[in-house]
């Protein structure tokens, strides 16, 4: 992470304010808290629990401490029977997951009845207005370990993101239609021979037809939507957008689900 991180957390905590006492008030006395490609509790955790007691377990595909369990997000099953998470944190990694619907059928297997999941979806990279994480030809990835690289491959879209977000989704698809200078000056650079190829890529995107084009892109397993999370058998009780490339010059729409799980 780095200078996304203040803004970022901070929009999650204005995000999830309106259902803050709802959340606190519905969950255990200390309810098991599981933090997914985290190495501690987060800022949105700190926030949300604030003052109240709970015990905390974070997993990563590259755990830093003993503390942290090895896990991949892509298999859940180290934590089943280990863990019944009253609330369960995703952020700034579901890019990662391979399949939407293995996802939630794993999830539900530690969460606890009406337990609570946030999870925050990317639309975008930092360095392009892209829709398909791809950079020149080689396909968008944040190696932690650079013999194992682990590719960008699942975003998000839901008509309630144009209907409700459309100052933060117009921004990001004028972004895309015409790249700004410094970003096709870089592209220019680093990938020219794409450059005639990728500029105009999305040189017809709008808030119209922003979901048709990204799943024309992406496999169906790789776009969430909130109907997916209702089908699955969670209550949406939180959602959100964001476009970060005002604050801090990166090219993310981040979308924030926050779902409560059937009793």
């Amino acid at each position: 992470m780095g200078v996304s991180d203040a803004p970022h957390f901070a929009w999650l905590n204005t995000a999830s304010e309106p259902i803050r006492e709802q959340v606190r008030a519905s969950i255990p006395e200390r309810p098991q808290v599981l933090g997914l490609g985290e190495q501690k509790p987060s800022p949105f955790i700190e926030h949300l629990l604030e003052a109240k007691e709970f015990d905390y377990h974070a997993c990563d595909l590259f755990p830093r401490s003993a503390e942290v369990i090895a896990c991949d997000m892509n298999d859940l099953s180290p934590l089943f029977g280990r863990i019944r998470a009253d609330v369960v944190c995703l952020f700034r990694s579901s890019y990662f997951i391979r399949n939407k619907h293995d996802f939630f059928d794993q999830i539900k297997k530690i969460m606890a009845p009406g337990g609570y999941l946030f999870m925050d979806f990317l639309i975008g990279s930092s360095d392009l207005p892209v829709l398909d994480f791809r950079y020149g030809d080689v396909q968008a990835a944040f190696a932690y370990d650079k013999d194992h690289p682990a590719f960008f491959q699942t975003s998000f879209y839901d008509d309630r993101l144009v209907q409700e977000f459309a100052d933060d989704v117009e921004p990001f698809c004028r972004h895309s239609r015409r790249w700004p200078l410094s970003t096709r000056i870089s592209y220019l650079r680093k990938a020219g021979r794409y450059y005639l190829r990728d500029v105009g890529a999305l040189k017809d995107l709008t808030s119209a037809n922003l979901g048709e084009q990204l799943h024309a892109l992406l496999p169906q397993e790789n776009v969430f939507s909130l109907a997916d999370f209702r089908a699955d058998g969670f209550e949406i009780i939180a959602f959100g957008a964001k476009y970060f490339y005002p604050l801090v010059r990166k090219f993310n729409l981040y979308c924030f689900v926050g779902a409560r799980l059937g009793t």
